[in-house]
C-alpha cells in the first residue's frame, strides 16, 4: 500500500536528507522477501517505510534490493531509485555504497534496515531534528541503541570511501561521536528475520509488540 496523498505529503520537505534502505540480503531464515512481508497497518514492509519518510519530509530514497524483489509498484514513485545489488554476499556496507551512490547530494541519509520496519515520521523527526548533535544519531530504547541509523557527510564520504573492503558498519562508523535519541517505543530495537518473529510482531499489531 503505497500512501503519497496529502496525508503522506503533510510535512515540508527535507531536501538535504535522504533515505538508503537495505533490503537486498536473500532472507534465507524467513524463506521470502522481507520487503514484501505484510505490515500489521497494512501494505507491506517496503511500502509503509517509503511512506513513513515521504511523510516526514524526506522525498529522497534509495531502495537497494534483491535482483529478484519485484519493484514495480515502487519505480513511478517521484524521487524513489530501485537498485539491484547483484552479489548481496558483499554485506551491508557493499549495499550501503550502492545507495549512497545513488543519492549524490544530501548531506545527511537514513540508513534503513528492511528488517526493522516500525519506522514513523516522528521518529524520522527527532533523529532528523538532532542531526548536527554528531556525526551519527540513533535512537535509544532503556539504554540500547536502535534503527534507524542517521549519518551526515563525512561518515557517507567514509562509506563512500571504504569501497574493496566489507568492513562492518558498527566498526565503520566506531570512530565516530554518536548522539542518542531516547524513544519509550521498544520497536527500534527489532530485528525480524525469522518466520516467527514476524507472526509475533505482526500478531501483536501495529504498537509496542514486545
Amino acid at each position: 500500500m503505497i500512501l503519497l496523498t496529502s496525508q503522506a505529503m503533510k510535512r515540508p520537505p527535507k531536501h538535504d536528507a535522504g533515505c538508503v534502505v537495505l533490503s537486498a540480503g536473500r532472507s534465507g531464515r524467513m524463506g521470502a522477501h522481507k520487503a514484501l512481508l505484510p505490515f500489521p497497518s497494512g501494505g507491506v514492509y517496503m511500502s509503509h517505510i517509503i511512506d513513513s519518510y515521504t511523510a516526514s519530509g524526506i522525498r529522497t530514497l534509495a531502495l537497494v534490493v534483491a535482483p529478484t524483489i519485484p519493484t514495480d509498484l515502487y519505480e513511478s514513485i517521484p524521487g524513489v531509485r530501485i537498485i539491484r545489488n547483484p552479489d548481496p554476499d558483499l554485506g551491508r556496507a557493499h549495499s550501503l555504497r550502492l545507495g549512497l551512490a545513488a543519492l549524490p547530494s544530501v548531506r545527511y541519509c537514513f540508513v534503513q534496515n528492511i528488517d526493522n520496519p516500525f519506522v514513523d515520521p516522528e521518529l524520522i523527526g527527532a533523529l532528523y531534528a538532532a542531526r548536527e548533535q554528531a556525526p551519527y544519531v540513533t535512537p535509544e530504547h532503556q539504554g540500547q541503541g536502535g534503527h534507524p541509523v542517521l549519518i551526515g557527510r563525512p561518515l557517507i564520504e567514509l562509506v563512500l570511501a571504504d569501497s574493496g573492503t566489507d568492513t562492518p558498519l558498527n566498526l565503520l562508523f566506531s570512530g565516530s561521536a554518536r548522539h542518542r535519541v531516547p524513544t519509550a517505543d521498544p520497536r527500534v530495537l527489532a530485528n525480524i528475520n525469522t518466520p516467527e518473529e514476524h507472526s509475533r510482531h505482526y500478531m501483536t499489531g501495529p504498537d509496542h509488540a514486545y
